[in-house]
């Protein structure tokens, strides 16, 4: 049976869910200690010093509940009980108090490497007894829990599911605190964790007592300070911080020794965490020395270090390279004590060379050594002999930067060193003697030579050029010099066997300036600056080897300048070539070559001397192949530069036709080459040359000085000549002077061209060549005898848009003469758009041909009923005249015309009939705002088939259309704006041809706009206004009846005026409208603004509660009344009313007259003024007195005031004060 009264609750667990100031709610589970006691539910309290502050309820015993915002409060002590509900009432033993977690662990710093996450962290002080902190690590993308771990203290560890460092990422932490084993807390808010890597070491570099290390970093999140470490044998001697660098550079802390082994380790800093070590670097303070340092001729340099006894070092070697003081190659790192490297650069004596080297182990570099230099001059071997027992030379030291103190001479046999000579100078020479006597017998098979090295007490530089020893002397065979290159021949020395390359010498005025090197038995050179023609050169050659030369050559003199050609002519059996020799060459101590070349290939040469040259072809030369010349000054031994080629010119030119016109002689060349540029043309009178001329052309022009007479005879020969070259010349043709004939006419029909000409004075032959010239080309021709021509059948001919005259000249059997001035040939005719005649004159267009010419008029004739009447002449493409001829109804006129141009006349246009159309009279315009309405007269000698009416907006047409009726009326195909100025003209055509235009009309679009009107019994007052006051100069205004019958009209100008009314039936509605006029234009109508005729009846005026009331007969047609009140005739007050009878707000004043008056209104429109209402108290005559205390009489018939004054007498005067006007 249960006990219920030892049985209580006991709580299993209890957490929070969120931090204070969030939505947070506790999760519980709890159990009865008897669990067979029935209870009627759970109620579970939040405490605090005792008191419950909060309570919630449960049927079960478990639960999740939300806490009231603002109830709990950071710092405080907060617990929960539960206690079981009694079945029956009452509560049962409740539970323990459980202190409730409500905040969470504050994470400070972060750090991981690989499987481990290490976090510092504090908590609050009312949780000093926490039985622990759970902390999570969690990747960010993708989000995933990747650790937990538990601390009773801080720093906690976390351990992760794999290495960090096997997945780059983001990482956060947060925890939580665990009080008891049944209370927990919220989750704090995450912090970004720091993921440390291992650095790797790049290079370790030791020198002048500092350590320089380089390293990488490769890690998620960058670290921002790195720890350097130096051990001594194991031991740490030294630690260094690098802010956020990738390299440090930093004076060692010890004293090294070159015998102890150094080493050096990178880690990542951040905040109090250390990342990992990377791998152990060494570090080597030994300094190597260098025993040796060699440079040879392929620039590859060698160094051998030392180290000492004891010390330690690496396996391989580094080789610098230094140009002045800076670093600019290194060696590949080399196993053991010797490296070598390649100068990529070239020696300067402007720079210093020189080497170091360090030992080597991995990416540790020990110190460099002190730097050796580098010899890189070379030291040159000179007079070297032998005598059969010693040989004997001179060492020449080179003294420049880069060379050595001393020598070391090389004994070479084949090319392999046997034997070495030390050479040091004494006094510091620079030329120091040596000698050597071989160790063994020489052999005649054997080549041997000598070679020295510059050197140091510790550097060698590279080895001169072979000195070699030949006793041949060689022949030189030929020297040319083409201008550029000289070619060097010679003979082989059966002697020098071993001879195996020649020195070629360039002597200037005696001088040395050039030596090359060549082989064989011919070599051509480019001479290392330009030959002067000032100046004597010769050549020698020796054989040589590498740094010895054998015995020179007798010298040879060099042609260096060359002959100019000053004329070729070839007269088809020999080349005649004029040659000109430079002025410091004595012509009669050379020859010269003269060579003839066949399509650029030489052909034949032909030698001689003097200035003269010939050369006769060994077979005749072709008129088809291409040849040229070319000459050069010519000594034994010696040929100098040819001159430039020039063409030589084989065609004979035959001459097609010759003609003298106008003083010019025209030349025609049939057969010139396309690749001639210019000819030359003989005339010779009476068979002596008279002048020579150039020609450029097939066709050459050109004026005879003195001009050519008809009593002398004249022949033309023509041979090519391009330049100094003359070709051989053809058949000559004589000249004949033929003076051009005169055209009197060029009559074009459409058809046939007929030309009639007159001759020339002189001229004796009436045959003729009559050319038609398109442009300048020469479309056909006609010959034939006498002075007149026709050209049939050109119709098809003379097309286009080009431009064709006829030109004629006289001829004979040999020759044309000049052609006459052309003559226009006018081939199109030109086609009349219009031919009207209005108001006695007749006017005529027409449109020109596509070609037309300066100076073009025309010929226009005037047909009635066929029969010419009258011509006109002149020119453009219109004409305005009054004819002679009277036009007369009944008959048919018509005109054609033709153009003309001097004594050219083309072709008649069609006839055009001609249309006598006047300008219609415009009568009457009106606009009613949707039709325009006009009416106009016309009384032109042709029936118009119609009649085109125009609207003008601003004097630009802005619209038109057609009518048949002389009173029309018509919608507006555009929109017509009352504010635009516009006119309308009126214009009869026929057939397409349209007259004269009216004279324009106002075209009022636009209507007044009434603004008020007033009738007074005999009078009507209207006012409008004008949208355009600038189209209407008028007015007509209209007074309609209700039946719409106009019962009376009034027209003038203004726009404010008064009409008589004469009188108006009762009181029947009457309506006033206006409209603009101009002239005899008439706008659109205003609105129909309705008249108020009636005037009220019967005014009163009573006096109620000391405030006036006014009242009136009212009619039913007014809208509204406005009621005028007076006092003492001057209104004091007004009111708009609709009906009767009304209050006015003026209060009674004793002594005032009152009187009131009513008028009718409806809109804008007012009536007559009522009949006046006099108020109370409105006697006769009443007495009051004025501000100065006089006596005053009043009429209250007219408002007079009569002034009473009494004198000091007693006399009484007075006098009238004039009432105002009450309206």
């Amino acid at each position: 049976m249960a006990d219920e009264t030892n049985t209580k609750v006991i709580i299993d667990s209890v957490s929070v869910s969120n931090l204070i100031g969030k939505d947070q709610t506790i999760n519980a589970t709890w159990h009865l200690s008897d669990p067979l006691l029935q209870v009627d539910g759970y109620i579970l309290s939040i405490m605090s010093a005792g008191k419950s502050l909060y309570n919630f309820t449960s049927e079960v015993t478990t639960g999740t509940f939300s806490i009231p915002n603002n109830l709990l409060t950071s710092g405080v002590i907060y617990s929960l009980q539960i206690w079981y509900k009694k079945v029956g009432g009452g509560y049962g033993t409740g539970s323990d108090l459980i202190q409730l977690v409500l905040e969470a662990p504050t994470i400070s710093a972060t750090t991981g490497y690989d499987l481990n996450v290490t976090l510092a962290y504090t908590v609050p002080a009312i949780y000093n007894g926490y039985q622990s902190c759970q902390f999570t690590l969690e990747a960010k993308t993708p989000k995933a829990v990747v650790g937990v771990g538990n601390a009773s203290q801080s720093p906690a560890t976390i351990t992760t599911v794999a290495p960090l460092s096997s997945q780059p990422g983001t990482y956060v932490t947060y925890g939580k605190i665990v009080l008891s084993g049944k209370s927990s807390g919220p989750s704090s808010d995450s912090v970004d964790v720091t993921i440390f890597g291992v650095p790797s070491i790049l290079s370790s570099k030791y020198q002048a007592n500092k350590i320089t290390v380089t390293y990488d970093y490769v890690n998620p999140t960058s670290s921002q300070q790195y720890q350097i470490t130096v051990y001594e044998n194991g031991t740490i001697v030294q630690t260094v911080l690098a802010a956020g660098l990738l390299s440090k550079s930093f004076t060692i802390g010890f004293t090294p020794s070159d015998t102890k082994q150094y080493t050096l380790t990178v880690q990542a800093l951040s905040g109090s965490f250390s990342g990992p070590a990377s791998a152990l670097a060494a570090v080597y303070i030994v300094k190597p020395t260098i025993s040796l340092v060699s440079n040879n001729q392929q620039k590859v340099i060698t160094g051998q270090v030392t180290y000492p006894a004891g010390s330690v070092y690496g396996d391989s070697v580094l080789l610098s390279l230094f140009v002045n003081d800076n670093v600019v190659q290194n060696a590949p790192i080399t196993v053991g004590s010797q490296a070598s490297l390649t100068y990529t650069g070239n020696f300067t004596t402007a720079s210093s060379y020189s080497v170091a080297m360090a030992t080597v182990d991995g990416v540790s570099i020990g110190e460099l050594s002190d730097r050796v230099e580098v010899i890189w001059q070379v030291d040159t071997l000179s007079n070297v002999t032998f005598d059969g027992q010693v040989f004997r030379g001179i060492v020449n030291l080179n003294q420049n930067s880069g060379s050595g103190t001393c020598a070391q001479v090389a004994f070479n046999k084949n090319g392999v060193i046997v034997d070495t000579i030390n050479v040091t100078p004494v006094n510091g020479e620079i030329a120091v003697n040596f000698s050597y006597t071989p160790n063994t017998p020489l052999t005649l098979t054997d080549v041997y030579s000598f070679t020295v090295f510059s050197t140091t007490a510790v550097s060698i530089g590279p080895s001169s050029s072979a000195a070699i020893i030949f006793q041949a002397t060689p022949t030189i065979s030929l020297v040319t010099f083409n201008g550029s290159n000289i070619t060097v021949s010679w003979s082989k020395n059966p002697t020098s066997v071993n001879a195996t390359s020649m020195n070629i010498g360039l002597y200037k005025d005696g001088t040395l300036v050039q030596t090359v090197a060549g082989s064989g038995l011919k070599y051509t050179f480019t001479p290392s600056a330009p030959l002067v023609n000032t100046s004597t050169y010769q050549i020698k050659i020796a054989y040589k080897s590498a740094v010895a030369l054998g015995p020179s050559s007798s010298p040879q003199t060099l042609i260096t300048q060359l002959p100019v050609f000053n004329l070729i002519n070839y007269d088809g059996t020999t080349v005649n070539a004029g040659l000109t020799y430079p002025d410091n060459l004595n012509a009669g101590e050379y020859g010269y070559l003269l060579s003839l070349y066949k399509a650029g290939t030489l052909v034949q040469n032909s030698q001689g001397s003097g200035t003269n040259a010939t050369l006769i072809p060994a077979s005749p030369l072709s008129t088809t192949d291409t040849y040229s010349v070319k000459a050069a000054i010519t000594q034994e031994h010696a040929i100098g530069p040819y001159c430039d080629a020039v063409t030589i010119y084989t065609l004979p030119l035959n001459i097609s036709s010759v003609d003298y016109r106008s003083g010019t002689v025209s030349v025609s060349v049939s057969n010139l080459p396309n690749n001639v540029i210019t000819y030359t043309i003989a005339l010779y009178k009476n068979g002596s040359l008279q002048e020579t001329i150039e020609g450029n052309t097939p066709t050459t022009h050109f004026t005879p000085n003195p001009p050519l007479t008809s009593d002398n005879s004249y022949l033309i020969g023509c041979a090519i000549h391009v330049g100094i070259s003359t070709g051989p010349y053809g058949g000559k043709k004589s000249i004949t002077v033929l003076s051009p004939p005169t055209i009197d006419s060029a009559i074009y029909n459409g058809s046939d061209l007929l030309v009639n000409w007159t001759l020339a004075a002189g001229v004796d032959t009436n045959t003729f060549l009559a050319s038609i010239f398109a442009g300048t080309v020469i479309k056909l021709n006609k010959q034939g005898s006498g002075l007149t021509t026709n050209f049939n059948n050109l119709a098809g001919q003379l097309t286009g848009d080009q431009t064709f005259v006829v030109k004629v000249a006289s001829t004979n059997a040999n020759q044309i003469g000049e052609y006459s001035t052309p003559a226009l040939i006018i081939y199109q005719l030109p086609a009349i758009t219009a031919a009207t005649y209005s108001h006695n004159t007749l006017s005529v267009n027409w449109t020109l041909p596509d070609v037309t010419y300066t100076g073009m008029g025309y010929q226009l004739d005037l047909f009635k009923n066929g029969v010419k009447q009258e011509t006109f002449e002149g020119s453009g493409t219109s004409m305005s005249a009054t004819p002679t001829t009277v036009f007369v109804t009944g008959s048919v006129y018509s005109v054609n015309l033709s153009s003309v141009n001097g004594v050219a006349i083309g072709p008649r246009s069609a006839s055009v009939e001609i249309v006598a159309l006047d300008a219609p009279v415009l009568t009457a315009v009106s606009y009613s705002g949707n039709d325009v309405t006009l009416t106009f007269t016309y009384s032109g000698l042709t029936t118009p088939t119609n009649y085109i009416i125009t609207v003008y907006k601003q004097g630009i047409e802005y619209f038109s259309l057609t009518t048949t009726e002389k009173t029309t009326s018509f919608v507006p195909l555009q929109t017509l704006y009352a504010e635009e100025n516009y006119t309308i003209a009126v214009a009869a055509t026929y057939n397409g041809i349209t007259g004269e235009e009216s004279a324009p009309a106002v075209l009022i679009a636009g209507a007044p706009t009434i603004t008020s009107t007033q009738y007074d019994i005999t009078t009507l007052s209207v006012a409008w206004t004008l949208l355009n006051p600038s189209v209407g100069s008028g007015y007509k205004a209209t007074i309609s009846d209700s039946a719409g019958g106009v019962e009376m009209s009034y027209t003038g100008n203004g726009t404010n005026t008064q009409f008589p009314i004469e009188s108006f039936v009762g009181n029947s509605p009457y309506s006033v409208a206006v409209q603009s006029t101009n002239s005899i234009s008439l706008g659109v109508m205003s609105q129909q603004v309705a008249l108020v005729l009636f005037k009220p009846i019967d005014p009163m005026l009573s006096l109620v509660a000391l405030r006036f009331n006014g009242s009136f007969t009212t009619s039913n047609d007014v809208l509204s009344y406005k009621a005028n009140l007076y006092d003492n005739g001057e209104q004091t007050e007004q009111k708009i009313v609709s009906s009767s009878p009304l209050t006015f707000e003026t209060a009674l004043q004793a002594g005032h007259i009152y009187t009131f008056n009513v008028v009718a209104e409806s809109g804008i429109s007012s009536g007559p003024v009522s009949d006046i209402a006099y108020g109370p108290f409105s006697a006769n005559r009443i007495f009051t007195f004025d501000d100065l205390s006089r006596l005053v009489a009043i009429d209250s018939s007219n408002y007079k005031k009569t002034v009473f004054t009494v004198d000091a007498k007693g006399n009484i005067t007075s006098s009238d004060i004039q009432a105002p006007t009450q309206a």
